[in-house]
């Protein structure tokens, strides 16, 4: 907890990843959990008192859905925001490839399910054979996310949280004037992604991100499962962070 707060007070762009266990894993989800709830509580006093509208949610009813929400919209939303935290060619061609079937979609195919985004695949491959057949200035490019990677880290992590706004079936505009605040749970989820992305590497903040969506759409099917799950991952934090300060203590 103490490499995460203290990498966000000064982000940097960092070339090798760490190695990612199980340990890891369960501390993450167990900070996202922490942290995402302690920001929701002005969203949950909105609520309480109904000032909020409803929710976007789709009913979980089928296996391609789950998969999609839990899986497929993940990865999409790391591409877009994420995946260039570190630059390369292939990143910008995947983010590029993203980035234009989604503009295409919402300007010509808004009724159309999330599926359409599976035509990234294709449009990659011309994408990518442009950008590295052309001349493109790659080290002046890496020259400037490096020197303003700062700003970039912080505008993903907010960009992330302002876009679950949308996830309203109305905005009214008092929701504008405190979105920080309404969205503050995924902007903090935006910032421990980030974190993991820059430290572990992309599979294993898709993997993060992955999960909490999988912890949200258990939680569209069945609360109480949702309760046991929430339950097994503080148990388990809990339990690893007693291990770590006993050896700490013993050491």
């Amino acid at each position: 907890m103490k490499d995460f707060f203290k990498y966000i007070k000064n982000p940097i762009p960092l070339e090798k990843n760490e190695r990612f266990t199980l340990n890891i894993y369960l501390k993450t989800m167990g900070l996202c959990l922490v942290l995402s709830y302690s920001a929701s509580v002005f969203k949950i006093l909105l609520n309480i008192h109904g000032l909020l509208p409803e929710y976007r949610n789709p009913e979980v009813n089928s296996t391609i859905l789950f998969f999609v929400l839990v899986a497929f919209l993940p990865l999409i939303e790391e591409i877009l925001l994420r995946l260039n935290l570190k630059i390369s060619k292939l990143n910008i061609a995947a983010f590029l490839s993203v980035l234009t079937t989604l503009i295409v979609k919402l300007i010509f195919l808004h009724g159309i399910q999330i599926y359409i985004y599976l035509i990234a695949i294709p449009v990659f491959v011309p994408i990518y054979y442009i950008i590295n057949r052309s001349n493109l200035p790659t080290h002046k490019i890496e020259t400037f996310w490096k020197s303003n990677f700062k700003y970039i880290f912080h505008f993903s992590a907010i960009a992330f949280g302002m876009m679950h706004l949308f996830n309203f079936e109305t905005i009214k505009w008092w929701m504008i004037a405190l979105s920080p605040l309404l969205v503050a749970p995924q902007i903090t989820a935006g910032y421990i992604l980030g974190y993991i992305r820059m430290r572990y590497g992309f599979t294993y903040g898709w993997l993060i991100h992955s999960t909490i969506n999988f912890i949200g759409a258990m939680f569209a099917i069945h609360k109480g499962i949702i309760v046991v799950l929430l339950l097994a991952v503080v148990l388990l934090s809990t339990n690893y962070f007693i291990q770590k300060m006993k050896n700490t203590t013993s050491s």
